[in-house]
């Protein structure tokens, strides 16, 4: 375990690096294209995560590559990390929803938009919506977008 340690140490860093740099390009392109880059690997190289899998290899008795090699594709199948280039073309997808919806059925201000942006930049958020049109999975994708926060990240179970 501790001739990992330095590795472990050697990974940090760079990745703290590598979120400072980001950090510099979103001031330059924008917050839209801000992308859960280094979840994967944060989760990966966690302490507790770590314990974790070696709790569920001794209980299931397997080994403990085994069961990282499980969570890797199940942590390779939850988190997204899209490109410029697709947020891009999601956010003109979800535009052509918008023109269709017209202000008629949706509505919003600018104190509206720097009310949820104070309360996701405070608090963990997730945005809820119903399936009774369907258009709300384009049409607040794109109010964000055009309003430089973050693409939405989508959950949905696998059949």
């Amino acid at each position: 375990m501790a001739a990992q340690q330095p590795e472990d140490f050697a990974v940090f860093v760079a990745r703290q690096a590598a979120v400072v740099l980001d950090i510099a390009e979103r001031q330059l392109i924008g917050g839209r294209y801000k992308v859960p880059r280094y979840v994967r690997q944060s989760l990966r190289h966690n302490l507790s995560f770590k314990a974790g899998l070696r709790s569920i290899a001794n209980e299931s008795e397997r080994s403990t590559k085994v069961v990282r090699a499980e969570a890797n594709q199940y942590l390779k199948e939850m988190i997204s990390i899209p490109t410029r280039f697709w947020l891009d073309v999601w956010a003109k997808v979800c535009g052509s929803a918008w023109d269709w919806a017209t202000t008629e059925h949706f509505s919003t201000t600018a104190e509206d938009v720097e009310r949820v942006r104070q309360i996701v930049r405070q608090y963990p958020s997730a945005l809820l919506w119903t399936h009774k049109t369907y258009i709300d999975g384009f049409v607040v994708p794109k109010i964000l977008f055009d309003n430089n926060f973050p693409m939405p990240q989508f959950f949905g179970g696998a059949t």
